[in-house]
């Protein structure tokens, strides 16, 4: 086994369908998915669901990877790295990544936190045995964060939706289940935010992330409708051997994953079916989609959502329970 933990990163805006891609992924013989493992530390420490149904800290897979890491379920660790990630990896310190800070206190403290991260990375590794790890954390200032970890070899696929199908999820009211101790929901946001928002993190992924590393663009309309034939990009572009899992009719079976983090479906198991979804064409006033296709237009037309035969309709997934 490589010295390098292999880790395959998932870039985009939020409510992209990351969480699904890398589910149907993690099918794959010898991956795994972990959620966004960037919020695993903060889920260790109150104990969320882990994506198996278990709380995080009774998860034997996380046990076993936090003792793998620091030799013990480390507690003070845990809460140094909870730290760290609000001093140097959110939205607010991506700049300052491209600053000469090495010497700084910022330097210090990202080197540490990359470490801890690092050795995280590893433990998975260690204790699933697996080729690649699918990392939906999405967060540009995580993703450079995660280049001071000098053992992990990092390839971005960048995760693209139409900005109108995005807005509209975010303004869905989703439950999220991950704290049983209180009834919470997804964020919600709204529709010009979310459009800003939108255009900054895919045109800051397109310029800047995975110039050392390698990148790839997969559009998740193109993943929902031919599954398989962009699998298999993802494969070819990660240098794995594997096959693709059977995919039969747009169907396949999702198993259990150990993830810490990310949108509800990450918690389904059992048969999940892709298909498009045209929801927002029909139920999105028309003055809400006439504002974010226009706070969004040149980004849309080079993705090629508007303006060319390229284009396409949103996707989503469905399930259905074995029965």
């Amino acid at each position: 086994m490589s010295d390098k933990v292999k880790v395959l990163f998932i870039a985009g805006s939020g409510r992209s369908g990351s969480t699904v891609v890398a589910q149907v992924l993690a099918e794959v013989p010898g991956w795994v998915t972990c959620g966004e493992l960037r919020l695993g530390v903060p889920v260790l420490l109150h104990d969320r669901l882990c994506g198996c149904g278990e709380r995080a800290q009774q998860c034997p897979f996380w046990h076993a990877v936090i003792e793998e890491a620091f030799g013990a379920f480390d507690m003070a660790v845990l809460h140094r790295g909870a730290e760290l990630m609000k001093r140097v990896a959110l939205n607010r310190h991506t700049a300052l990544h491209y600053l000469p800070l090495q010497n700084s206190r910022f330097g210090r403290e990202l080197r540490e936190y990359a470490s801890i991260m690092e050795r995280i990375y590893h433990g998975v590794r260690a204790v699933s045995g697996c080729e690649v790890i699918v990392d939906t954390s999405k967060l540009p200032s995580y993703f450079l964060a995660l280049g001071h970890a000098p053992t992990l070899d990092l390839r971005t696929v960048h995760i693209v939706r139409d900005s109108r199908a995005v807005a509209y999820s975010n303004q869905r009211r989703v439950r999220d289940p991950a704290n049983p101790d209180a009834t919470r929901y997804m964020p919600q946001q709204g529709l010009a935010l979310t459009s800003v928002a939108w255009n900054l993190k895919n045109g800051f992924i397109t310029a800047a992330m995975g110039q050392s590393s390698g990148r790839i663009m997969v559009r998740y309309e193109d993943f929902v409708s031919r599954p398989v034939e962009q699998i298999e990009r993802v494969l070819r572009f990660a240098g794995s051997e594997q096959p693709p899992p059977p995919v039969s009719g747009g169907q396949l079976e999702i198993g259990t994953h150990h993830t810490t983090a990310g949108n509800p479906m990450r918690f389904h198991k059992g048969a999940l079916r892709l298909r498009l979804d045209d929801e927002w064409h029909e139920r999105m006033k028309p003055r809400d989609r006439t504002l974010v296709t226009a706070l969004t237009w040149p980004m849309l037309a080079r993705y090629g959502y508007v303006g060319g035969p390229g284009s396409s309709r949103s996707g989503t997934v469905s399930k259905t329970a074995h029965g």
